[in-house]
C-alpha cells in the first residue's frame, strides 16, 4: 500500500512516518493507496478538497483529529472517509488504524 500523509504538524508527521516504515512489510501486503489526513486545528484549510480528490482517484482515506473537533470529524464521515479516528488512536498505534480498513463496514456512517 502506498501511503501519503497530509499532516502539517511535524511531530505527528514524524511519528506516523516512523510507524509506517517500521510496519512496511505488513503494509506492502495491503492493496491500493491511502491518504492519511490530519483535520485538526493545524490542518491545511484544503483538507476537504484533498479528501474528495483522493476519493475521485480511488484512494482510501483515513482522517484524524482531536476529539474536541467532533463536528469536523463528523464532516469527514459525511464525506465518506473510510476511517475516522481521534488523535489518541492515530498517534498511539497508526498501523492498527490502517488495519481497520480491512475490518471496516462499507457504510461510512458506521466508522468511528
Amino acid at each position: 500500500m502506498q501511503i501519503e500523509l497530509l499532516v502539517p504538524d511535524l511531530m505527528s508527521y514524524s511519528r506516523l512516518r516512523h510507524a509506517f516504515a517500521t510496519a512496511a512489510a505488513e503494509l506492502e501486503e495491503m492493496p491500493g493507496a491511502l491518504l492519511v489526513v490530519d483535520v485538526g486545528p493545524m490542518a491545511a484549510l484544503g483538507w476537504e478538497k484533498a479528501i474528495r480528490r483522493a476519493q475521485a482517484n480511488s484512494v482510501r482515506v483515513i482522517a484524524f483529529g482531536p476529539h474536541s473537533m467532533a463536528p469536523r470529524l463528523a464532516a469527514c464521515r459525511r464525506l465518506g472517509v473510510d476511517v475516522v479516528a481521534v488523535n489518541s488512536e492515530m498517534l498511539t498505534d497508526p498501523v492498527a488504524v490502517v488495519r481497520r480498513l480491512t475490518a471496516e463496514p462499507l457504510d461510512p456512517q458506521a466508522t468511528t
